[in-house]
């Protein structure tokens, strides 16, 4: 009799789905392995790539900054040839304005806007004009020009648009010498000044300094309203003429312009007027028969008539521009 297999069916299935078992393990473990380094692949893909950008991020501000410099630099070199060539035209023009000054003989004839000129006015030649002299009897007595370095004139800005009937004619002819008594110098020169109000721009002591530069670093600006500026000479001079600078960076005119001198220095006794232009009053100092004027390099002189004084003292009430009252340089020509 043939002897029975020792395999049976139950056997035999467990072998078959133990074996599948082994493949399908093995299947997940190989998907498992390929999903690791597929991951393992795309991660250091990421890192290359952000490894690439951070280079090229690098290189394209590194780019950046070069452009950059290189246009600031430019634009510098640019901004200082301008600035060379404009200092160049104004250095030429004023030379060009001082070689016609010290060349003419004849300024223009000063008219009021108000007046019209005759017919003889408007046919005669303009006179001939010679060194003015002050108002005060020096005859007999040694005169000579006073002396008088100007700044440089400014060229440049917009025209003014101001007129009134107390507004003088600009002219851009040279003042004519005034004349004072032998050894009339500037008596204001280093002495201490006071003002009305705590200036907004620069230092009082640059009132006396001898600079009188249209620049704006050579500016005292005082605020609105009516406000003065006061120099004590130290001691009591004869007093032949001021000279005053406001601010002549381009055309503008100051207004209620009052200049007084005394020996006290409140201002309350023994004040004389040497100088108004307040035609109105609105300063409260008298109505002033001077003319208003357009600021330029020359300053206004005024003449002081020999008086004898300590304090010197000038009003202002704002100007064509703004409110604010800004003096550059104040001179005082006198002796003992």
């Amino acid at each position: 009799m043939k002897q029975n297999d020792y395999r049976s069916p139950f056997a035999a299935s467990m072998v078959t789905l133990a074996a599948t078992l082994f493949v399908l393990v093995a299947a997940i473990l190989f998907t498992l392995h390929q999903q690791a380094q597929n991951a393992r692949k795309d991660a250091e893909e990421a890192q290359r790539v952000k490894a690439e950008l951070a280079t090229l991020q690098d290189k394209q501000d590194r780019a950046l900054e070069a452009i950059q410099q290189q246009l600031a630099q430019r634009l510098e070199e640019e901004s200082s040839r301008l600035h060379s060539m404009l200092e160049d035209n104004n250095r030429q023009l004023s030379q060009l304005v001082t070689a016609v000054d010290r060349q003419s003989e004849f300024p223009f004839p000063r008219l009021r806007k108000d007046a019209e000129p005759t017919v003889a006015q408007a046919e005669a030649p303009p006179p001939v004009q010679g060194p003015s002299v002050p108002s005060t009897d020096v005859q007999g007595e040694d005169l000579e020009p006073i002396k008088i370095e100007l700044p440089e004139a400014f060229f440049g800005g917009t025209p003014i648009e101001y007129w009134d009937a107390h507004l003088e004619t600009e002219s851009n002819k040279p003042r004519p010498p005034f004349l004072a008594p032998r050894g009339t110098v500037n008596v204001a020169k280093g002495k201490p000044a006071a003002s009305s109000a705590a200036p907004l721009q620069g230092d009082l002591a640059q009132l006396t300094d001898g600079d009188k530069d249209y620049n704006k670093r050579s500016l005292i600006e005082l605020p609105a309203g009516l406000q003065w500026v006061q120099i004590d000479l130290g001691a009591e001079y004869k007093l032949y003429a001021v000279l005053v600078w406001h601010f002549h960076e381009g055309k503008r005119v100051y207004h209620d312009i009052v200049v007084q001198v005394g020996n006290d220095a409140e201002f309350k006794d023994a004040v004389t007027t040497i100088y108004n232009n307040d035609f109105d009053d609105s300063a409260g100092l008298g109505v002033g028969q001077d003319m208003e004027y357009v600021e330029n390099h020359k300053g206004r002189l005024m003449d002081a008539k020999g008086i004898n004084a300590r304090y010197v003292r000038l009003y202002s009430q704002g100007n064509t521009a703004n409110d604010m009252n800004n003096y550059v340089e104040v001179e005082v020509f006198g002796m003992k």
